[in-house]
C-alpha cells in the first residue's frame, strides 16, 4: 500500500516540477528541499522509510498551494488590467470594446501583449 502511495506521490511531484518551469524559486524549492528530503530519508531508511510518505506529500502540497496562489494572484491582477482597459476602450468609443484574451499564468509578458494588441 504505501508503495502505491510513493508512486503517487512521485508522479505528482514530477508533474508540478514541469509545472514550475517558469519559477525558478519554487522549482528549487521542491528539488533542493522537498526531492532532497526524500532521496537522503529513503536512503536512510530504505524499505522502513516507505511508511513515512504522508510527511513528505505535505512538502509537495505546500509548494502546490504556493503555485495556485500565484496563479490566482495573476489572474486577480490581469483581470483588474483587463477590466481597466475595457472601460478606457469604451471612453474613446472603440466599437469591440471586450477583449477576449486571457491569462496564462508563467507567460504575463505574453498575456498583457495579447490584450493590448488584441489578440484573441
Amino acid at each position: 500500500m504505501a508503495t502505491e502511495k510513493w508512486i503517487s506521490l512521485l508522479r505528482d511531484t514530477d508533474q508540478l516540477f514541469n509545472a514550475l518551469a517558469h519559477l525558478s524559486d519554487l522549482r528549487e524549492q521542491l528539488t533542493n528541499q522537498v526531492v532532497a528530503e526524500i532521496t537522503m530519508h529513503l536512503t536512510k531508511r530504505r524499505l522502513d522509510g516507505l511508511a513515512d510518505w504522508e510527511n513528505f506529500r505535505a512538502k509537495v502540497k505546500s509548494v502546490e498551494e504556493e503555485l495556485e496562489a500565484r496563479r490566482r494572484h495573476g489572474n486577480e491582477r490581469f483581470g483588474v488590467v483587463k477590466e481597466t482597459y475595457e472601460k478606457f476602450l469604451r471612453d474613446i468609443g472603440v466599437g469591440d470594446y471586450r477583449p477576449r484574451t486571457r491569462y496564462t499564468y508563467g507567460e504575463d509578458e505574453g498575456s498583457y501583449r495579447d490584450l493590448y494588441e488584441g489578440r484573441n
